[in-house]
């Protein structure tokens, strides 16, 4: 039974829910059903609000049956939905006076729920969120903001606002501390009956005052390496008491002359770091009701709550930590009372600053030693590649010495041959002229020989001259303004006359019309040198010579049918003194080629050659 907010009281029977009439003192019967499925389990508790009738099974869950439309809705445990009924098996429901929105729900084996009308969610509340135990057999709220349950050990009261909970046993006075289901009631005055194994307990809740006492909480007893810690104490007979289990490395107690009530820093050997500390809160009318909680400042973020008033930590690393040690009030309330204890774990010996420090050093002085071996071996590489180097230097400029020499051999020889050829064509017409006995006719033809090989001589020696003035950059350009095919055909006529003794036919063409402005003497020799290296060349066939305008330029062509030059000593043709190997012909002095190729450079020309 139970009555809305207008008074009206509602019952409920089997599968139909009634209410009472009080003008007409009857009974009558609400007009929507209760479901089948409901009236299948039984129904342990009801309330009504002005929008439908709310339902607690014992089996089904929570139910929904709206007043104006007989609309039925359900809420049962989801499995992995905390926002949902913790249970389905309920066994007390009750409207929050001072939120009709809220309804408080408890349940068998699963705590208690705030059930919310207008989200449909639920907030769950077990032993782990303070209740004494998860079997809640009533919630009655009161008049001051409780909420009163009755559990298997003890009656409970919590906070509705803020949710803290208090809960009281046999040694507070109440009957016993296991109450029953259905055996329960709020009078009009306030006061409450709650029926227990061993009778019943009425209480008004006004007169349950909190507990505003806020206890100290204090050490009792250190352990170190599960053995009890004593202080230095002097038997009667002046020796020392002090086990070995109690000293610290210098020979004394970690406590020293001080009881551990008294110790506020604690500082231990490395190997001394499983740690048992006891303690307990200076209030003794009912001290088990006390709660604890402590935290390893250090080591800890969250506080740990403890039913036995012991902290345990084992293997403690080397370090600064600070244990705070809190307790609360009969009420559950914590004091903002907290022990302090500063607990030094020193490292050991292979562990400290300094021998971090001889660490790093012999590691700098490894790597030193180290990159020191390497510096060496590396300068050892480098001076045996420096000495190769030099020894293979020394080779290349001997070979190069012996090149030159033989260069130089080469060139000796070859030049006194040119020297050679004319001088003696000059000294045989002289010995002749001397003789007094050549005829009138012959004397003009033996000068004119003298003069020939006179000028081919100067040629030469001309040749070597120009070579040296071409290296000192001293060789000056004399442009003059002339036509070009004219003068290139005069200077071929001789080398006509010659290539006609040889059996070789030197023609000459030219698209090379107009007058050009042109150094004449060097532009001979570069005519000359090339044309006479063509004829000393070719065995048989032709040697053309051509002028054609390329570009805005004047490209002169020197064309042969002789043995050709192969491809291996074509690049080095235009180097000064090198001759190929491969000619059969009067080897020449190497100069030619050579002074062609600076003279044209000279004057801003190019040389190419093509071997065909």
């Amino acid at each position: 039974m139970t009555t809305d907010p207008q008074g009206r009281v509602w019952a409920v029977y089997d599968s139909t829910a009634f209410w009472f009439d009080e003008p007409t003192q009857r009974w009558n019967r609400f007009q929507y059903p209760i479901p089948t499925s409901l009236s299948s389990g039984a129904i342990t508790e009801l309330v009504a609000d002005e929008q439908a009738l709310w339902l607690a099974s014992q089996v089904g869950g929570l139910w929904r049956l709206d007043r104006h439309n007989g609309e039925v809705r359900q809420f049962v445990n989801r499995p992995g939905d905390t926002t949902s009924l913790s249970s389905n098996s309920l066994y007390c429901l009750s409207v929050d006076p001072a939120d009709a929105n809220r309804l408080w729900i408890g349940t068998f084996g699963s705590g208690m729920c705030l059930f919310d009308k207008r989200t449909g969610r639920f907030r769950r509340f077990t032993q782990a969120t303070g209740l004494p135990n998860n079997v809640v057999y009533s919630v009655l709220p009161d008049r001051y903001g409780y909420l009163w349950m009755g559990t298997n050990k003890g009656l409970c009261r919590m906070n509705r606002r803020t949710f803290t909970i208090q809960t009281f046993t046999r040694d507070d006075g109440i009957m016993a501390d296991e109450f029953n289901r259905n055996h329960y009631v709020r009078f009009p005055e306030g006061n409450i009956l709650m029926g227990g194994l061993e009778g019943f307990t009425l209480f008004n809740p006004r007169q349950i005052g909190q507990d505003t006492f806020e206890p100290r909480v204090e050490l009792t007893q250190l352990q170190v390496n599960n053995q009890v810690i004593q202080p230095d104490l002097l038997a009667p007979d002046g020796t020392d008491t002090t086990t070995s289990a109690s000293r610290s490395l210098l020979g004394t107690s970690v406590l020293g002359t001080l009881p551990i009530q008294a110790t506020d820093q604690l500082t231990l050997a490395h190997n001394q770091n499983y740690l048992t500390l006891q303690f307990a809160a200076l209030q003794f009318n009912q001290p088990a009701k006390n709660r604890y909680r402590y935290r390893l400042e250090g080591l800890e973020e969250e506080w740990k709550e403890a039913t036995r008033p012991e902290a345990v930590y084992t293997s403690l690393p080397p370090g600064n930590y600070v244990l705070l040690i809190n307790a609360s009030n009969t009420s559950g309330r914590w004091s903002r009372h907290v022990r302090k204890l500063a607990i030094t774990i020193q490292p050991p010996l292979w562990a400290t600053w300094w021998a971090y420090l001889l660490y790093v050093l012999g590691l700098m002085a490894v790597g030193m030693a180290g990159v020191s071996v390497y510096a060496n071996r590396v300068r050892l590489r480098q001076s045996l590649a420096l000495q190769q180097r030099e020894i293979a230097l020394t080779q290349q400029e001997a070979d190069q010495l012996r090149a030159v020499n033989t260069i130089k051999t080469n060139f000796f020889t070859n030049i006194t041959h040119e020297f050679r050829t004319p001088l003696t064509l000059i000294l045989g017409p002289t010995e002749q002229l001397m003789s007094k006995q050549v005829e009138p006719k012959n004397r003009r033809r033996l000068l004119q020989t003298i003069e020939q090989n006179a000028h081919q001589l100067l040629g030469l020696i001309n040749q070597l001259l120009d070579l040296s003035k071409l290296e000192a950059s001293v060789m000056p350009i004399h442009e003059s303004r002339g036509n070009l095919t004219e003068f290139v055909q005069h200077w071929l006529n001789p080398l006509t006359d010659q290539a006609t003794t040889q059996g070789l036919s030197l023609t000459f063409d030219s698209e090379v019309p107009g007058d050009y402005w042109f150094d004449a003497e060097k532009l001979e020799r570069i005519v000359y040198n090339l044309t006479a290296n063509a004829l000393k060349f070719t065995q048989a066939g032709t040697i053309n010579v051509s002028l054609a305008e390329a570009s805005g330029h004047i490209r002169l062509t020197v064309a042969d049918t002789g043995l050709g030059i192969s491809a291996q000593h074509l690049p080095h043709i235009f180097d000064r003194f090198y001759q190929a190997g491969d000619r059969t012909a009067t080897p020449g002095t190497g100069i030619g080629l050579a002074l062609v190729q600076e003279l044209v450079q000279l004057q801003g020309g190019k040389f190419l050659s093509r071997a065909s």
